[in-house]
């Protein structure tokens, strides 16, 4: 009789079980996979520790440079310790350094006040590290206003260049702050060196009969590097953080992205339905956002210009957008709301304050912004309020009428506590951010009205944006006004 045991009767299955059972626990096999179970763990946990958070970082970096030899590292008392209290122990050195970053109280102050000034100083040095990571790497909050408030602006100081022969409406400033770049209701963009006091490059369609020919709707050959510019009034104007592109948009429904070097044509983009409000380019990318009266938003691609999304929400048309360093923008409309929009999470957040239209809107921080309202009003808003945290009613004073002034532009030095905001009473105000309070700090006297506001990125200048009529219409006409653009020094 064949046993049934004999391999020839086994499947390789059973086969291989059989072997499993004959190797045992003990056996070598065994050991050589327990040993690579265990290698894995400790990989894991390795890997594990790479994600901790950038105090933890910090420290552990602190503690690698001050590391000695490979005997020394044999006797550390802190071989055996576990990641979570590692993560203890570091974080009890961190608030040991704090302390020790205070300064000595008086003799005269009792302990129950030093310990209740100790605990404030700390909270404060900790709350201002967790801000300073939420602005960004290379983002600090800065208090200007106090140097701001205590220098006096003369006329003489303020230069002002005519370089449009209708209102300007919009504003942008390069990084290097070499150039300014402005759009206005005749259909040109300009790029102007303030301090040369010299005219680089100005597109226009009226500077060509080519164009001209576009803009009644004839049909007109395209050439390779054609220079057509807008064939409506430019409304948006924003260049990119590295001085590469320009984007401007306006009444044409068209989005136009230029070499902002020489300002020649790259290409146009295309979605839109209705007038283009805004642009704004996101710091540190090349993603484009642009508002529009059809009630959307869009996300555009500026390498390789293409559309990349839209978002929904607005009930009524979309005044302007804006962003900062984070996947999100904020928006203002006229149908009476601002909005936070978290591209990632495909989220929005509608706060709303006011029961006319918002015309204008700046970021302070990515969390914190303001806007101006037609109803006179100038808000600061917080994402994590659905009302505004402070409200300046008729902020720019009356007409003859009784009725306030719209606020048409609003401008923030990004990351500081300074904004500034104008209308058509004459004067541009300046305004500081305390406390989720607004303070005002003074008025420069600017006729007409003003249709756009720009810092320069290091709050040295202030520039105004100015027509005898608002950039939306051709009501109230300021005839004393002048069509141009003023420089206010602001820290020079």
């Amino acid at each position: 009789l064949v046993s049934m045991n004999d391999p020839f009767f086994l499947s390789k299955g059973a086969s291989r079980q059989q072997a499993k059972r004959k190797q045992g626990p003990g056996s070598k096999a065994s050991a050589d996979r327990n040993n690579k179970r265990r290698k894995t763990q400790r990989d894991e946990e390795v890997e594990g520790e790479k994600d901790d958070g950038p105090l933890f970082q910090m420290l552990a970096e602190e503690e690698q440079e001050s590391a000695g030899s490979q005997e020394e590292k044999e006797q550390d008392p802190y071989a055996d310790e576990t990641a979570d209290e590692k993560r203890a122990r570091l974080a009890r050195q961190y608030l040991d350094k704090l302390k020790e970053l205070q300064h000595k109280e008086e003799d005269s102050a009792s302990e129950d006040e030093e310990e209740e000034e100790q605990h404030d100083t700390i909270h404060n040095i900790l709350h201002s590290d967790a801000v300073k990571r939420r602005l960004g790497k290379f983002a600090e909050f800065r208090e200007v206003t106090s140097r701001v408030a205590n220098k006096e602006i003369n006329v003489s100081d303020i230069k002002f260049r005519k370089v449009h022969q209708l209102a300007v409406t919009c504003l942008a400033v390069s990084e290097d702050e070499a150039f300014v770049y402005s759009g206005s209701k005749d259909a040109s963009i300009i790029k102007w060196d303030f301090e040369l006091n010299k005219l680089n490059h100005c597109k226009g369609f009226k500077k060509s009969k080519k164009a001209k020919k576009a803009a009644k709707g004839q049909k007109v050959e395209k050439k390779k590097g054609n220079e057509y510019g807008h064939t409506k009034e430019v409304l948006g104007i924003a260049i990119s953080f590295d001085g590469l592109y320009l984007a401007s948009c306006g009444k044409d429904k068209v989005i136009k992205i230029w070499d902002a070097n020489n300002l020649n044509l790259k290409d146009d983009l295309v979605g839109h339905r209705d007038i283009i409000t805004g642009v704004k380019w996101r710091y540190g990318t090349h993603d484009l956002y642009s508002s529009s009266d059809d009630r959307t938003i869009k996300i555009w691609n500026g390498d390789t210009l293409s559309y990349i999304d839209t978002l929904y929400g607005h009930q009524s048309s979309i005044t302007a957008v804006d962003c900062l360093r984070r996947e999100r923008c904020v928006s203002s409309s006229t149908d009476t709301t601002t909005r936070q929009w978290k591209i990632q999470e495909e989220t929005q957040l509608v706060l709303k304050g006011r029961s006319t239209a918002l015309d204008c809107i700046s970021l302070v921080t990515d969390e914190l912004w303001v806007t101006g309202a037609q109803e006179g009003a100038v808000d600061l808003w917080h994402f994590q309020k659905k009302k505004p945290l402070c409200t300046v009613q008729n902020a720019h004073g009356k007409n003859e009428a009784g009725i306030a002034n719209w606020v048409s532009a609003v401008a923030a030095l990004r990351y500081s506590d300074l904004f500034a905001s104008g209308s058509c009473d004459g004067n541009v105000k300046l305004w500081k951010i305390s406390n989720g309070k607004i303070i005002h700090i003074k008025d420069i006297p600017i006729v007409g009205w003003v249709n756009a506001l720009c810092f320069s990125p290091s709050g040295k200048y202030l520039f105004v944006g100015v027509g005898q009529e608002n950039k939306m219409g051709r009501w109230n006409v300021k005839k004393e006004g002048k069509n141009g653009v003023y420089r206010i020094p602001i820290l020079a």
